[in-house]
């Protein structure tokens, strides 16, 4: 997963986003989505726009 983290981290620093604080726990939900290659079911895709190129983002 931590290779992962690399361009989850990096895509949310290009958007302008800070990438710290409570911000890292979802950076790491996001980064498991993609490292196991599996969408990230989510009650707040707002909390992950801007990684749709990266992972499949679902709402529920």
């Amino acid at each position: 997963m931590a290779r992962a983290y690399g361009p989850i981290f990096a895509s949310v620093l290009a958007l302008g986003r800070k990438a710290r604080g409570p911000r890292v726990l979802d950076l790491l939900i996001a980064a498991t989505a993609l490292g196991t290659r599996l969408p990230l079911y989510t009650r707040n895709p707002h909390d992950f726009s801007g990684l749709e190129d990266l992972i499949e983002i679902v709402s529920v």
